[in-house]
């Protein structure tokens, strides 16, 4: 990698061992019900971790560019969502080991290409039963991915500096009026439990 690559590297690490922005990132894009009641749970403590997600990260010409993968629409919940690569752990799993093997299994991308980082704040979406813990790793150029189609629809990258302000529309989502934050980085918008990942992400890398 280049020295400015390394340099931002070792310094988006340091960040990631310091205090985080947890519950204040991950409030800014929860969903609102009209009567202003949150509809994403902001941790950002540790808790009773049941799943991990790898935001994998690479430094390009531009900055920061984020893998995301959109769910396949065979999957049980979250059809056709924006996410990154995750999954439940399973019995004595590690939350980092969990995350590398469901991106393996979901895009073939190889454990030993990762450089792990740490990991941003666990958050918690109103229907799940345990916290979700985002694992930061970091690949030196993109991977070609080989992506598991009973599992992901598509996978892309988008790039952190693009974001800027996430919008706010009124959506009808499972029988509720709900005021929803999110960025129209592809034909389907990044909302939810995912866009409260990047917003603390975001704020920890200065970029956004």
């Amino acid at each position: 990698m280049a020295n400015s690559a390394q340099s931002r590297i070792e310094r988006l690490e340091r960040a990631l061992a310091g205090p985080l922005p947890g519950a204040e990132a991950h409030r800014r894009l929860a969903p609102l019900t009209e009567e202003g009641r949150l509809r994403l749970i902001p941790h950002g403590e540790p808790g009773d971790v049941r799943a991990a997600v790898l935001v994998l990260l690479t430094w390009g010409p531009d900055g920061w560019e984020l893998l995301l993968t959109e769910r396949a629409a065979s999957l049980r919940s979250h059809t056709g969502q924006l996410a990154c690569p995750g999954g439940r752990l399973e019995p004595g799993e590690s939350p980092i080991r969990a995350a590398l093997r469901e991106a393996w299994e979901e895009t073939g991308l190889e454990p030993a290409r990762v450089r792990v980082l740490g990991t941003l704040s666990p958050v918690r979406s109103p229907n799940s039963k345990g916290d979700v813990l985002p694992v930061v790793g970091v690949v030196a150029s993109k991977p070609d991915l080989r992506l598991q189609e009973s599992e992901v629809a598509h996978a892309f990258w988008i790039r952190l500096a693009d974001l800027g302000e996430p919008r706010t529309e009124l959506w009808e989502l499972n029988g509720m009026r709900l005021q929803v934050p999110h960025w129209p980085v592809h034909q389907v918008p990044l909302w939810g439990l995912t866009a409260a990942i990047v917003a603390e992400l975001v704020g920890v890398t200065g970029d956004g």
